[in-house]
């Protein structure tokens, strides 16, 4: 993970005119180590961009995120992933969806605490599992220890 300065990406994508958008899929690589941007604010741009799409055809978000962070964590934990849910859930508008989040910490050295943040993370997006036309894919490190990769 570099120490490169992480802009917002809301002024910058904006998907209302791709209304035939059937899947978005956003790599990013998230620091909260050294990061302008408010805490809670690195999901709140990316709801905003979400907020953005108002395809009737989509059918799948895949989130890819590298996280930029260290024990405890505070930069990570204190985002806004309920938001983020909020827009899926919006999105999806009781059609069959797929959401895809991968998640890994950039760390050098001995990992500590991750599992609590993973853990962390799939408690927040739980929420999800209210919505049976939702199929939920959480995608972590821990995870390939169990089913020797990730999601298909």
């Amino acid at each position: 993970m570099s120490n490169e300065e992480q802009f917002p990406l809301a002024p910058l994508v904006n998907l209302k005119r791709l209304s035939r958008l059937r899947v978005f899929a956003l790599y990013a690589a998230i620091n909260f180590i050294k990061s302008d941007i408010p805490r809670g604010g690195v999901l709140q741009d990316i709801s905003v961009v979400l907020h953005t799409i108002i395809s009737h055809k989509i059918e799948k978000i895949s989130f890819d995120f590298t996280i930029g962070d260290k024990h405890p964590f505070v930069g990570c934990l204190g985002e806004d992933w309920g938001g983020l849910c909020d827009e899926v859930i919006r999105i999806s508008a009781g059609r069959p969806f797929q959401f895809t989040l991968i998640t890994t910490v950039a760390w050098s050295g001995k990992p500590f605490g991750e599992r609590k943040l993973y853990k962390h993370i799939g408690d927040k997006i739980s929420s999800l599992s209210d919505f049976p036309n939702i199929r939920t894919i959480f995608w972590n490190p821990i995870c390939w220890e169990t089913t020797g990769g990730p999601p298909q």
